[in-house]
């Protein structure tokens, strides 16, 4: 009865593990479903700064695909020029990101592309930090604001036509009352 006993103990284990692999496998597919369909571009960075992850947005950005993109450095693939403040993932590590697990980064630019003009971007960095306080990976939101960047100089333009049109009947009746 013994031997019956540890065969049944190892049949339920063997059960359970096979649960447990089918759940992972069930959760990992809805991770990359929810990556992939995402419109922003997303990867994800091990504390080396290599890419581990790069979806399918990402990847239209670079004109790459995420194989191409696997592997490479943060520095290889996230090449920013005209930064807001010079800020970069390198020099905010260099002052000491993240200094807590919630710290998000955000920084602005224009990402050089190979063959392309360059895209005006934002980039959101999140610590993945485990319990003890190890950080596990980056993840960075990268976001196209080309249409942001658009009205911001339309604003700006509409602004300068009106209070130049604003200071010329100023400039008249000044001229008439001297």
């Amino acid at each position: 009865t013994a031997l019956l006993q540890s065969f049944a103990d190892q049949a339920a284990i063997a059960v359970q593990n096979a649960q447990l692999y089918t759940q992972i496998s069930r959760e990992k597919q809805r991770m990359d479903a929810m990556l992939d369909s995402a419109a922003d571009g997303i990867i994800i960075i091990t504390p080396a700064h290599r890419i581990e992850r790069c979806n399918l947005a990402m990847a239209r950005m670079l004109g790459a695909s995420p194989e191409e993109v696997r592997g490479k450095t943060h520095h290889e693939v996230i090449q920013l020029v005209n930064t807001k403040d010079g800020l970069t993932l390198e020099k905010a590590e260099e002052g000491g990101w993240p200094l807590t697990p919630n710290a998000t980064l955000y920084v602005e630019g224009d990402l050089i592309r190979q063959g392309s003009l360059p895209l005006p971007v934002g980039i959101t960095y999140a610590p993945l930090v485990s319990p003890e306080g190890q950080l596990l990976n980056i993840v960075a939101t990268v976001r196209d604001i080309t249409r942001f960047r658009e009205a911001e100089e339309l604003k700006s333009t509409f602004i300068s036509v009106i209070s130049h049109e604003l200071k010329t009947p100023v400039a008249l009746i000044k001229g008439y009352v001297s």
